[in-house]
């Protein structure tokens, strides 16, 4: 685990939703269009009451998740959908996916695993495309299905958040079934530190991006 990790302590997790949702009534222009302030502080409430209880891992995804439920895809955390933020502390599969029209796909790979670029995975902690995407879903800010589609796939290679979505138990390697031009192969793919992480960084690329 990374630092962020250890230092996200029950307390630490408090002062964060607090300054949190402190920052989303001051500053946005109309938080509760699309969710009561009610339930907002609800779910903050009852998260601060079981911080003691949660491991690391779920107390980060947990905090991740409270700007998704405004419904508002403009609230988010920076690094959740691209670079910098959040991104630039957490460790990152030597694969890049995208949800293509025919289904979810390696976009890009780390040079050192250049032969999964285009391949479609079929399980990747053990979890199929579907229960990845119902699991990751709740920490993406949208509005619509598409931006879910397009912004999931971009959480789903992050370790330390399969983790704390109750995916995998072991941030340091993660088991990926991938179908490489109709040969399925099982393998561990290994966490890398965040610099080595970026896709933005390796050559190897699938076809480019388009909305399914």
């Amino acid at each position: 685990m990374l630092e962020v990790m250890e230092e996200l302590s029950p307390q630490a997790l408090r002062e964060d939703i607090d300054f949190l949702l402190s920052a989303i009534i001051c500053r946005h222009p109309n938080p509760f269009y699309c969710t009561s302030e009610q339930a907002l502080r609800r779910y903050c409430q009852l998260l601060s009451a079981r911080a003691e209880d949660l491991p690391p891992a779920e107390r980060l995804v947990k905090l991740l998740a409270i700007p998704s439920l405004l419904n508002d895809g403009h609230t988010r955390f920076r690094g959740v959908d691209g670079p910098g933020g959040i991104r630039k502390l957490l460790t990152g599969l030597p694969i890049d996916l995208y949800w293509y029209h025919d289904g979810l796909h390696v976009r890009a790979a780390h040079p050192g695993w250049a032969e999964l670029a285009g391949a479609g995975v079929l399980r990747l902690a053990g979890a199929g495309n579907a229960a990845l995407l119902d699991s990751v879903l709740p920490l993406v800010s949208r509005e619509n299905t598409w931006r879910g589609l397009e912004v999931a796939p971009q959480l789903m290679n992050r370790p330390e958040l399969l983790c704390g979505l109750g995916i995998g138990a072991d941030p340091s390697s993660v088991s990926c079934e991938v179908d490489a031009g109709g040969a399925v192969r099982q393998i561990s793919l290994p966490a890398l530190p965040p610099a080595d992480a970026d896709p933005g960084n390796w050559a190897c690329r699938r076809r480019p991006a388009r909305p399914s």
